[in-house]
């Protein structure tokens, strides 16, 4: 069995490292935001889900054909 201190040892690290991810991530969005180039990594990031989503709704209309026929 653990021991207390070391439960509460590795969640404070899990924390920290969340911590550490969550500040380069900021950082990273600033370089970003401050670059001459910065909106076009965030038009080209909305195009990229954009058409991510654009494909999951096409199989998911594929999906409901398939299911309606299978129904039928």
């Amino acid at each position: 069995m653990a021991k207390p201190y070391a439960v509460g040892l590795l969640s404070a690290m899990a924390a920290a490292t969340g911590l550490i991810s969550l500040i380069k991530g900021a950082k990273t969005l600033n370089d970003i935001d401050n670059s001459p180039h910065g909106k076009n990594v965030f038009e080209n990031i909305k195009k990229r889900e954009d058409e991510k989503q654009s494909e999951i709704a096409q199989k998911t209309a594929e999906f409901n054909q398939m299911k309606a026929l299978h129904e039928a």
